[in-house]
């Protein structure tokens, strides 16, 4: 638990690698539109970017549960109950199992038909579904790094989950220039290689937790499904990924009005939403510093500990994230440069920011 001195400081430690983490996983798709966008042309960046909010969509409702999984185990740490954390490590574990395969079945099966009900132009649609499908099969991927990486930040580690995701954002960077320069592949080569690195950050993450000492070391034989555990991780994480769903869901019906402008509109968009995302994740990174303290506090019964974090989280991200807003805003001609060199796209991106 915390003191209230230095508690600032110490909120601002904890966010600086969930902030980096975030930055990083938003890479992997922002490099995925570099290369395209730069190497292949605007209509593959479109058909990389118009799956942006429908990856939102499929993605928001299972992090929720991440989101839970995190509460639940901070709120156990503070009442130091260890059964009740090991619990909720292995019922964490294997619901990312079961979420990973869910969202990667979901991806596949309703690609092209979310698509076409978006108005996906003809000319991308094609491109568009290959790339969604093939990133499907890296969702197992993906919901084991975040449940990993929220029961390592219920102890206050956020610096170990940005290395593995680190390692990750390198391969990305590697095999997009590799298949699509090397090999000469299109979307699918941005796809593979945005999947592989979703692996090869689980692995990593899987890895730390196995060689964990504590009550959150996780054991392979024991992952399994613990009913109180997956009740209580159910009634926070559901309502946080319902909420998420709720707010991508706006973003879709965004892009289905944007794609009725053509391959070059989406293309602009779809460069501008990396940016806009880049300052989300420093209010989701205050999220999560959020969680992790009242999680604990809570537990050991600091309520005005709690009511304190909340407040200072509040100002830290509503300040933080009006300032990187103003700095994109300034640079964004520079910052659009890095994906586009098609003045339509860029003028379409400009007015997006």
């Amino acid at each position: 638990m915390l003191e209230r001195k230095g508690l600032t400081r110490k909120l601002i430690m904890f966010v600086l690698p969930v902030l980096a983490c975030g930055i990083v996983q938003q890479s992997f798709n922002a490099v995925d539109i570099a290369v395209v966008g730069k190497f292949v042309g605007h209509e593959a960046l479109a058909a990389v970017g118009s799956n942006g909010p429908v990856i939102g969509l499929i993605v928001n409702l299972f992090m929720g549960l991440s989101l839970g999984a995190n509460v639940v185990i901070a709120n156990f740490i503070g009442q130091r109950n260890s059964d009740g954390i090991r619990k909720a490590v292995s019922t964490s574990a294997a619901l990312a199992l079961v979420c990973g395969i869910g969202m990667t079945i979901i991806g596949l099966t309703i690609a092209r038909s979310i698509l076409q009900l978006l108005e996906t132009p003809q000319e991308v649609i094609d491109k568009a579904t290959e790339y969604l499908m093939i990133f499907s099969t890296g969702f197992p991927g993906m919901m084991i790094f975040n449940f990993g990486s929220a029961i390592l930040r219920s102890i206050g580690d956020t610096k170990r989950p940005f290395y593995c995701l680190v390692a990750g954002g390198i391969v990305n960077v590697t095999l997009n220039l590799v298949f699509v320069l090397g090999l000469g592949m299109k979307v699918e080569g941005v796809a593979i290689a945005t999947s592989i690195s979703n692996y090869v950050s689980a692995a990593g993450i899987v890895y730390l937790l196995l060689k964990e000492t504590g009550d959150i070391k996780l054991i392979i034989k024991d992952i399994s499904f613990h009913k109180s555990a997956l009740s209580k991780i159910i009634r926070i994480g559901l309502p946080a990924g319902v909420q998420g769903m709720v707010f991508a869901l706006s973003n879709v019906f965004i892009q289905s009005g944007i794609n009725s402008f053509g391959p070059e509109t989406v293309s602009g968009s779809a460069t501008a939403l990396t940016f806009e995302f880049y300052c989300y994740f420093v209010i989701v990174a205050f999220t999560q510093a959020c969680i992790a303290f009242i999680g604990q506090n809570f537990g050991a019964g600091q309520y005005d500990m709690c009511r304190s974090i909340f407040k200072r989280c509040m100002l830290l991200s509503l300040v933080t994230s009006a300032a990187l807003n103003l700095l994109i805003f300034a640079i964004n001609p520079y910052a659009i440069s890095i994906f586009t060199d098609d003045p339509t796209v860029a003028a379409h991106a400009s007015t997006r920011i």
